[in-house]
């Protein structure tokens, strides 16, 4: 905008004050493109790079989201197996419950201090 205001202030006289004024529209009107074009695309980057981010946060949370379910299903599923052989095969399945019981600490074990 410099250039507009030093020729703008530049004049004096009768009318200085619509030529200042005819000096600044028209710089104005010619310099407008490439001010609010530069301004924008300064915008656009910023906010293409802050979408990126946010994709990622929404692909992590979403993994995370993910993995936990599959470790409530897997807990939950050796859960109900356990109660599932207790009432169908009763004290025959002593050795079954016996083993999912274990698998059940280790997956508990695994998910904890792994």
């Amino acid at each position: 905008m410099s250039p507009g205001y030093l020729a703008a202030t530049a004049e004096a006289g009768p009318g200085s004050h619509r030529r200042r004024v005819t000096f600044l529209e028209g710089h104005v009107a010619h310099e407008a493109p490439k001010m609010f074009g530069a301004a924008s695309g300064s915008i656009i980057e910023q906010l293409t790079a802050m979408r990126e981010v946010n994709y990622t946060c929404i692909r992590i949370s979403l993994s995370m989201c993910v993995c936990v379910c599959v470790h409530i299903c897997i807990y939950m599923s050796l859960h109900i197996s356990i109660h599932i052989y207790r009432e169908m095969f009763g004290a025959a399945s002593g050795s079954i419950i016996e083993q999912l019981t274990a698998m059940r600490e280790v997956y508990i074990y695994i998910c904890i201090y792994v």
